[in-house]
């Protein structure tokens, strides 16, 4: 870029978003923008699953920290694998007992 504000979208030429250099900025088309977006995620009825591309990939939170199951063929392996995320945290939960204050 030159130094003028872009009429519409900017782009980042390196793909990094966090990269807002004058070099690694140019002005973007909204065709090319729509072209180059990674894969969108389907919601589902399942809490925690989406499709992404015909598979499922799950992810649940446990005590503020985010994990990623990874992409299943079936949206019934997704939730298992959810549910077996679940069972570890609680099993955990009563192994180590009441937590004192």
């Amino acid at each position: 870029m030159t130094g003028a504000l872009p009429r519409w979208n900017v782009e980042h030429i390196n793909g990094d978003r966090s990269d807002n250099r004058w070099a690694n900025l140019r002005q973007g088309e909204r065709d090319l923008k729509l072209e180059h977006r990674g894969p969108l995620r389907e919601p589902t009825d399942i809490k925690g699953v989406w499709q992404v591309e015909g598979r499922f990939e799950a992810a649940v939170e446990i005590s503020g920290v985010t994990m990623n199951l990874g992409s299943l063929p079936t949206a019934e392996e997704a939730a298992g694998a959810i549910a077996r995320v679940h069972q570890r945290a609680r099993d955990r939960r009563v192994k180590q007992g009441p937590q004192a204050a």
